[in-house]
């Protein structure tokens, strides 16, 4: 039978009965799977009674199902390999029937009968969150920011609930029904997680446009191995670039220490000049921002035409979202961007800034080196040349020197360096009940909430701060 079962049931009763002797048969021959529901089936039904095909589906499933006595009337279908939940629905379904599942019980009734149960319990659910009584619970969040959190639970409020935030402890307020309050206090202490922190390592190297093309880099490299593979590997997963010379290439080197050695060599021959070296930290999927300019004003229109003073950012600016994925890789998102002043101006005497962008997304190993480049940029520039010493005579010496207009490709190299930062260990919001009837937090306490967290119970008894009670206060009264 391989796992299916074939019924031929006929509108006689000895037909039916004939065919239940067959399924007895087969299902002693092979027992039903633990997964009922996907368990494929074959039907070959024509006129028989619906009371009997279910009473079928039952008997193979080893499941309950219980018909209303307005499921009546005749059945004719014909299904091949076809999963045993998804047999049940069709055949339901082409007569007007539906069914809910309660406790693994099968309920089979009208289609209409059903959507009115499930309206009057929406009505009756209703009639009780409007008359219980709310209740107050303040949840005090370690890590989460309360005003995200709080959009993300805003959806489970009751009509009467509502939730506020206290900025001062970076805590919840919730107000609803003791049902609701419970499983929204819950949510919000599961969402109250650490983020990993990602160090993000960036040098910005400015380089000869020919320069970085002798590091020898195996640029647009695709392979990128897995965790604890030797080989060198990286994958490009998506790239843009706008207003440039040349494609972008990217790449990943293990070994950042031998290829740095290589530019400090290019910058003794003046090939290559490192720029800045920023080193920030930021959380997973959170974007970090390095800039490496000048603000400069310019004066531009408004609305009514009126004159007035914007400051313009230019410069290097970089914007760097890391993506930590499950296999402790790291995915990330880097906007690049490189501006500076044009030698020409414009009609109005204004000025013209050279802008190029561009966008990756690389996966990279973590602690290894992204590394992007194509940012090309053209500088003009003057080259002087003429007679030693007598080119440098005051006044004469003019006639023995003449200057040339050069124009200069140089090319921004950015090296990233990604390495995940985890804390030793995970504090949780847990609270202690002093003698005065007053609360104070053990974060890292090992109760009821702590004991669902390795984490916090892998920590030797001598690390765990304490917090001991604040002492008794006398009152006065005796008490």
């Amino acid at each position: 039978m391989n796992g299916r079962i074939r019924l031929a049931v006929g509108a006689l009763l000895v037909t039916a009965i004939l065919v239940f002797a067959a399924f007895a048969v087969a299902q002693d021959a092979e027992p039903a799977a633990p997964d009922y529901r996907q368990m494929p089936i074959s039907l070959d039904v024509q006129e028989a009674e619906i009371g009997t095909v279910l009473r079928s589906l039952a008997g193979y499933s080893g499941t309950n199902i219980v018909a209303s006595p307005r499921v009546v009337g005749k059945v004719t279908v014909k299904l091949e390999d076809v999963p045993w939940e998804e047999a049940l629905s069709v055949i339901l379904k082409a007569h007007s029937f539906d069914y809910v599942e309660e406790a693994g019980i099968y309920r089979v009734d009208t289609a209409a009968e059903l959507r009115e149960e499930t309206l009057a319990e929406e009505r009756s659910r209703s009639q009780v969150e409007d008359v219980a009584p709310l209740k107050l619970d303040n949840v005090i969040l370690y890590y989460a920011n309360a005003d995200e959190v709080k959009d993300a639970l805003e959806r489970m409020l009751t009509g009467r609930g509502n939730i506020d935030v206290d900025v001062r402890t970076n805590s919840l307020l919730i107000n609803d029904i003791e049902e609701r309050l419970e499983i929204i206090s819950e949510m919000a202490r599961r969402l109250d997680t650490e983020t990993p922190q990602v160090e993000i390592n960036a040098r910005l190297v400015d380089m000869d446009a020919r320069a970085s093309r002798d590091l020898g880099i195996s640029w647009g490299l695709q392979n990128f191995s897995s965790p604890g593979n030797n080989v060198v590997g990286g994958a490009l997963i998506d790239n843009t670039l706008a207003n440039a010379n040349t494609d972008l290439r990217v790449a990943t080197v293990q070994n950042w220490g031998e290829l740095m050695m290589q530019v400090q060599a290019m910058e003794s021959t003046n090939k290559a000049n490192l720029i800045s070296n920023p080193v920030i930290t930021t959380a997973d999927n959170r974007e970090a921002s390095i800039l490496v300019g000048q603000k400069i004003p310019l004066i531009v229109s408004d609305e009514a035409g009126n004159a007035i003073t914007q400051m313009t950012t230019i410069g290097i600016m970089m914007q760097v979202t890391p993506h930590i994925n499950s296999d402790g890789n790291i995915t990330l998102d880097v906007h690049n961007e490189v501006s500076d002043l044009s030698s020409q101006a414009t009609v109005q005497g204004g000025v013209i800034i050279n802008t190029t962008e561009s966008d990756t997304r690389v996966l990279v190993e973590n602690g290894s080196t992204a590394i992007i480049a194509g940012l090309i940029r053209s500088i003009d520039g003057t080259l002087e040349s003429g007679v030693p010493l007598l080119k440098d005579i005051p006044l004469l010496g003019a006639l023995f020197k003449h200057s040339t207009d050069t124009k200069v490709s140089r090319e921004l190299v950015i090296f990233v360096t990604p390495r995940i930062v985890t804390a030793p260990y995970m504090k949780r919001d847990h609270l202690t009940i002093d003698s005065m009837g007053s609360y104070y937090p053990e974060p890292n306490a090992k109760g009821p909430w702590n004991s669902q967290d390795p984490i916090v119970n892998d920590i030797p008894e001598a690390t765990v701060d304490t917090y001991p009670a604040p002492e008794p206060q006398d009152d006065g009264l005796g008490l």
